[in-house]
């Protein structure tokens, strides 16, 4: 069963990115436009770190299936 709860954990989270994704865009409308190049920035390298964060408990939960 943990496969499914961490399906479902996922779904959750991509749930809650989409909503604060709608949000940011409606913050940005509101905002400066030199200010939304420097949070465009900013998010970017989040989303990059993330990412990075990902692959990282990929490659942990594939050593430990092969242990």
């Amino acid at each position: 069963m943990p496969r499914v709860t961490k399906h479902i954990y996922e779904s959750e989270i991509k749930e809650i990115i989409k909503i604060l994704n709608t949000q940011l865009k409606s913050i940005q409308d509101l905002l400066p436009k030199n200010y939304i190049e420097n949070l465009d920035f900013t998010y970017k390298k989040l989303a990059l770190l993330e990412n990075s964060k990902v692959v990282e408990n990929n490659i942990h939960e594939e050593i430990s299936e092969l242990i």
